[in-house]
């Protein structure tokens, strides 16, 4: 069916009269076209050839300029993504840019322009209908000479209902197309300045470019999507974006977030007082216990006083202490009368007993008891001489042990014993021999010991260390650190970073010998190198101190150790420090290691295994001394030398306990000489009578039987009887006498000192304000606790502890308080910082916690009912919150969806596709899951409806559902913006494609873009949508659009003269003029299916452009005739 036939069969409209076509394009001064330029368009059409970059599209980008705003991009046919060329813009085409040429003297390029100066540019189209009505649009431009870039330009936009020659423009120039200007001098013309939205208002109102749904912006958007229709990839997009209506889902939204607010505040309140009441609830009681307390701290606080006096508490304890004083003066009295009774009650009993051992004395002496003294004294003294003699004996028979002698019992004997002494008796003092053997074998006790100490604090050294280095040079290490502020870490010993290498161990001893000296020396970082120099300098370090800088900085360069070497027979820790250790050692270590001393001979410089240093200057050397084999210095750690010492103390203690035998032996043999010379000597000096047991002991028996003699001679034994009972009975009267007289002059001192202490107690009593009757109660009972039963010997401690007590109290008083008021501080802090509204009523002052007692008791008796019944009529009477319509809104776009697709396939189907096949639209459900449960969540809601008389909590659950639905409606956040969009955005919902049809197929073929077409066929499939697209939004389905220019740049490029005229033709199905840029190859298959064509020409040596007319051998009038 040809476009023409098409376009009769449409009811109610007759294209031929009112649809407006484009008859005319003038321009002035745009791109390559200088000066004054027209072009007539044919009603039926006009195509517009050239070679490439000849201006075809400067030209249609000039159309689209009069009917997009300043954002329009242009050449958007040139850019598969559509957006345009950034360097072409209003200046660019003012100017008229010509090409770039290099500037040597600025660098990079500079744009050659054909209008460097002042300019002025001019689009103008015309559009007419058959019923004789035209209208011009045009747009006009203006910029200075120093103009640089599109904002520098004035624009003009106007529009006349009659043709316009865009020349007539130039006498307004001068004034910059001022709107009074142009009608001053075009009085014909509407001017608009740069009012966009008015201007395109009134054009879209006179030529018909009225949008689907009365929005001409998005038809405007789709003309010029069609004019670049090579950037058209995706069905789907495209009709979103044109076809589909704008949707009103958000406005429900909102309504429906509008709707909730009065719910929300109604809740809020009814929260904001339920919190406030849980809250304050607890502030009735605190406030109590803080007041409760604050009594109790005054009242503890006065029985404590103040400073100027004594305080009620110490007034109590002195009332107590005069009691107790009283009490026992009271008692000391009493004592003292008792015992001077029992002072004259003994004293007599002493005068009785005195008298009547008197009188027995007398009677005693009378009857011999003169001689029994005398005897009795001489058995005393008869009786010590016996056991001087006896112990006398004793050393005799010590005496003759060590001498190795009987022991004699008579003077004969003792004399004969003396006689036997042998003349070589040793001295009493010691020979030289003697004190040498024991001072040699004392010194070797002492020497071991000192070795055995030595060892083991060497232990206990290595214990707490791993470094072999010795502890001087360690003591030294530290006190550098500590007075550098360097870590003792970054002042290592040269022998911390070396040790043998594992198969090399027996090469030790020679490595010790021969590195031992280099193994002490302190290494510093040249960085630090300043900072050591100058302690080091200043201080007594008391030994030697050698150390090194080192630039660990710097590269080391340097040989690799030589195998056979010591240099190769150890290793070198990693650090900074190892790159110039390791040059050190092959430079000053490169000693060769042998087993045979007679190799070094033939050496420059060697060491063997046992350590014998062969030096440079021929010098062997080989250190045995005992220090140097104990002392290690190299080693990553010390055990071996911990293993060493340790074996070492092991062997000094095994030798130990044989010297110690032979000490003490020789001391014991010099003690027993010395005890023989003794005893001799004692001996000599000895007579018989000192140690004459015998003798001593017949004396002593006679002197015992003369007093039993004359004791049985008289009456003396009773006498003495009874003289021993009255004298104990006298001696025990005087002594409870004396006993008695000293404790009555006591308890009456006693008495006397209670009494004055009881007059000063009670003046101080007396002096001070006597406590209340309640205080009294109150400190008893303190007191009580401290002391039931206090005493003179404690009350001096009472008053402490009742003051104590006192005070203890008083600190849990006040720490009661403290915690009451803290926890009102911290109730009113949170109620301001939760409630910072309340700030103007309320403060954070404990002192007015009486207003928030009054706020509480409002709240409960008033607040919270109120808000409680608001919120469940406000929950009763909104039930669906809007959600109902906002649910319907989502439903019914997406059956409008359907609705808009089906008038198109409609048309679709009566325009020829690809071969003997039409098109249709297709939309496919690809609701996302979110938007199901959106619409779900909805459906739940709305079937839950609150019942006649549902419990608060079941409103409170309901009221959270509809809230999260809510806020994550309204909310800002990204993830939820995103959600608002798949649940929201119907468009996202379904997926638009295209389905070709073909005769004798069943199956139809899928296009969801042009992406798996070929060239031609996505073409084809280009102009088809964007054909429906066009006659959707310019004029809808029914009839023919009143607006029918349709601009397409650079189309049907790709496709085959077949291809070409199908897709031409449905374009012009749909009741379209085409004005159709396409380049001079296309021109012979394409000229048959317009009415009139132009050639675009460029002279690229002026930089200009022009268009001429072709002819056309087949067009829409000739098509009948024309060729098969």
């Amino acid at each position: 069916m040809t476009a023409q036939a098409v376009a009769q069969t449409m009811d109610g409209f007759d294209p031929a009269i009112a649809q407006f076509r484009l008859t005319r394009i003038q321009l002035v001064n745009w791109g390559p076209f200088h000066g004054y330029h027209a072009v007539d368009v044919h009603r039926e059409g006009t195509l517009v050839t050239g070679p490439s970059g000849a201006g075809k599209s400067t030209l249609l980008d000039a159309m689209i300029c009069v009917l997009m705003d300043r954002s329009v991009t242009f050449n958007a046919a040139a850019h598969d993504d559509a957006v345009g060329s950034r360097e072409r813009t209003f200046y660019s085409y003012m100017r008229g840019k010509t090409g770039s040429r290099r500037d040597s003297g600025r660098g990079g390029s500079r744009a050659i322009y054909l209008r460097e100066r002042a300019t002025w540019s001019a689009v103008a189209l015309t559009w007419a209908n058959l019923a004789g009505r035209t209208v011009t649009a045009c747009r006009a431009m203006h910029m200075t000479a120093d103009a640089t870039s599109d904002p520098d330009i004035t624009h003009a936009l106007m529009l006349a209902e009659q043709d316009l020659d865009v020349r007539d423009l130039e006498q307004v120039v001068e004034q910059r197309f001022r709107q009074d200007a142009i009608r001053r001098a075009l009085p014909f013309v509407t001017t608009f300045g740069t009012e966009y939205g008015r201007y395109v208002a009134r054009l879209s109102a006179l030529v018909g470019i009225r949008g689907q749904d009365g929005d001409s912006a998005k038809a405007i958007r789709l003309l010029h999507k069609a004019q670049s229709s090579k950037g058209v990839h995706n069905i789907d997009d495209t009709f979103k974006r044109f076809v589909l209506d704008d949707s009103r889902v958000a406005a429900r939204r909102d309504a429906a977030v509008e709707q909730f607010v009065s719910l929300r505040n109604g809740y809020e309140q009814m929260v904001r007082a339920r919190d406030q009441i849980a809250l304050l609830s607890p502030l009735p009681a605190l406030w109590d216990a803080y007041r409760s307390a604050g009594g109790s701290s005054e009242d503890l606080r006065a029985l404590l006083g103040d400073a100027d006096g004594p305080s009620p508490a110490e007034a109590y304890v002195l009332g107590v202490h005069k009691e107790l004083l009283a009490a026992r003066a009271e008692h000391e009295r009493a004592e003292h009368v008792r015992q001077g009774a029992l002072h004259a009650a003994a004293a007599a009993e002493h005068e009785e007993a005195a008298d009547a051992v008197r009188r027995l004395e007398r009677q005693r002496w009378t009857q011999g008891g003169s001689d029994l003294e005398r005897l009795d004294a001489e058995v005393a003294e008869l009786a010590a001489a016996h056991d001087r003699v006896a112990r006398r004996y004793t050393d005799l028979e010590r005496w003759c042990g060590l001498v190795g002698a009987p022991v004699p019992g008579t003077a004969r004997g003792l004399a004969a014993l003396l006689r036997r002494r042998p003349d070589d008796v040793p001295a009493d003092q010691d020979d030289a021999a003697t004190k040498d053997a024991l001072w040699q074998r004392s010194a070797a006790v002492s020497a071991l010991d000192a070795e055995l100490a030595d060892l083991r604090a060497q232990l206990t050294s290595l214990e707490q260390r791993r470094s072999n280095v010795p502890d001087v040079d360690l003591r030294v290490r530290r006190v550098v650190a500590e007075g550098t502020g360097l870590a003792e870490s970054d002042l290592p010993f040269v022998g911390e970073l070396l040790d043998v290498a594992p198969e090399e161990e027996a090469w030790r001893t020679a490595a010790e010998r021969l590195l031992g000296g280099f193994g002490v020396r302190m290494l510093v970082d040249a960085a630090a190198a300043a900072r050591v120099a100058a302690f080091v300098d200043t201080q007594d370090l008391r030994t030697r101190v050698r150390w090194t800088p080192v630039d660990t900085a710097a590269p080391v360069t340097g040989a690799a150790a030589e195998p056979g070497t010591m240099a190769a027979k150890v290793v070198v820790a990693e650090g900074p420090f190892a790159p110039w250790l390791r040059a050190q050692l092959v430079r000053r270590y490169a000693h060769r290691c042998v087993e045979d001393a007679a190799q070094l001979a033939v050496l420059r410089e060697g060491v063997t295994v046992n350590g014998q240093v062969k030096h440079r200057d021929g010098l062997h050397e080989k250190d045995d001394r005992p220090d140097v084999r104990r002392h290690r210095v190299i080693g990553f750690d010390n055990g071996r030398a911990r293993r060493d010492v340790a074996d070492a103390i092991a062997a000094v203690e095994e030798r130990r306990p044989a010297l110690v035998r032979a000490r003490d032996d020789a001391d014991a043999a010099r003690e027993h000489r010395r005890a023989v010379a003794r005893a001799w000597q004692q001996l000599g000096a000895l007579t018989w009578a000192e140690v004459d047991v015998d003798a001593a002991e017949a004396a002593l028996d006679a002197a015992r039987r003369r007093r039993d003699d004359v004791v049985a001679g008289g009456d003396l034994v009773a006498l003495d009887a009874q003289v021993a009972a009255l004298t104990e009975a006298r001696d025990a009267a005087n002594h409870r006498a004396r006993t008695a007289r000293e404790a009555a002059a006591a308890a009456e001192k006693a008495w006397a000192r209670r009494l004055d202490e009881e007059d000063r107690v009670g003046a101080r009593l007396d002096a001070v304000r006597a406590p209340t009757d309640e205080q009294l109660a109150v400190l008893a009972e303190i007191a009580r606790g401290c002391d039931a039963e206090p005493t003179l010997e404690t009350v001096g401690r009472l008053r402490k502890a009742v003051e104590l007590a006192v005070a203890q109290r008083l600190t849990s008083a006040e720490s009661a308080g403290e915690q009451a008021r803290t926890a009102i501080a911290t109730t009113l802090a949170d109620f301001l910082r939760s409630w910072p509204d309340e700030s103007g009523a309320f403060t954070r002052d404990v002192q007015d916690t009486p207003a928030y007692l009054d706020r509480l008791d409002d709240l409960r008796r008033d607040d919270l009912p109120a808000a409680l019944g608001q919120w469940r009529r406000l929950m009763h009477s909104i039930n669906t919150m809007g959600l109902t319509a906002l649910l319907q809104q989502l439903r019914d776009e997406r059956l409008v969806v359907d609705d808009r697709i089906d008038p198109i396939n409609d048309v679709l189907r009566s325009v020829p596709f690809g071969h003997d096949g039409y098109l249709q639209i297709v939309t496919t459900d690809v609701e996302p899951p979110a938007s199901r449960q959106f619409q779900a969540e909805i459906d739940a809601i709305l079937a839950d409806g609150p019942g006649a008389d549902p419990q608060d909590t079941d409103l409170e659950a309901r009221f959270a559902r509809i809230a999260r639905l809510m806020d994550r409606l309204d909310s800002t956040d990204p993830d939820d913006r995103e959600w608002q969009r798949d649940v929201l955005d119907v468009k996202r919902h379904v997926r638009i494609s295209a389905e070709e049809h073909r005769t004798g197929e069943t199956q139809a073929r899928v296009y969801e873009g042009v992406g798996a077409t070929s060239g031609g066929e996505g073409q084809e499939l280009i102009a088809a949508t964007l054909g429906a697209a066009l006659r959707y939004q310019l004029g809808g389905i029914e009839q023919v659009p009143v607006f029918g220019s349709v601009m397409v740049d650079e189309g049907f490029v790709k496709s085959d003269p077949d291809v070409t005229r199908r897709a031409i033709r449905a374009l012009q199905s749909f009741g379209f003029q085409l004005v159709i840029a396409a380049p001079i190859d296309k021109y012979q298959s394409m000229e048959r299916e317009f009415g009139s064509a132009y050639l675009v020409e460029h002279d690229p040596a002026a930089g200009r452009a022009h268009a001429r007319g072709l002819p056309i051998a087949f067009g829409p009038t000739h098509r009948e005739a024309a060729p098969a």
